[in-house]
């Protein structure tokens, strides 16, 4: 099993520390931005998974708790679009629809889709799983990556 040092990261996902040493004071403030460093998962309070024991190089910055699965401040598009992918396992929809859900929300990863195509995709998982869609936590991730033009279109 693989050990992990702790990590200091900024709000904004810039790392301050891959791997903290005992002791060592972490400054308060990101260098780059300002935003507050975090040492610990927000929701379970478990250290942020610094670099591998014993392993140099840069560090991945990761998006999730890997105690709780909570995601971190820093989420990424993709790293939303997983979180409302683990929102869907817990639908009761039935296998064909869930993949087909699925199958949209993989290709909303890209975000250089065009907005009509956005717009399609995000009305076919409305269509599919409207549960799904109204469901409080997965709606506000949903708007947290649905532009403002389309969130018209949608009636958000």
């Amino acid at each position: 099993m693989t050990t992990y040092r702790p990590a200091a990261i900024c709000k904004r996902g810039h790392v301050i520390s891959g791997a903290i040493e005992p002791g060592t004071e972490i400054q308060s403030r990101c260098h780059r931005c300002g935003a507050p460093v975090l040492t610990a998962c927000a929701k379970c309070s478990h250290r942020l998974r610094g670099r591998a024991q014993n392993v140099g190089g840069n560090l991945t910055v990761p998006e999730f708790c890997d105690s709780c699965g909570a995601p971190h401040p820093w989420l990424s598009r993709e790293g939303r679009i997983y979180l409302l992918q683990n929102l869907l396992d817990d639908e009761e929809l039935d296998p064909a629809t869930a993949l087909e859900v699925r199958e949209q929300l993989d290709a909303l990863r890209d975000s250089s889709l065009s907005t009509d195509d956005q717009r399609k995709r995000w009305e076919k998982v409305k269509q599919l799983a409207p549960g799904f869609w109204e469901k409080s936590g997965a709606r506000t991730i949903l708007e947290t990556v649905v532009s403002a033009g389309i969130k018209t279109a949608l009636g958000l």
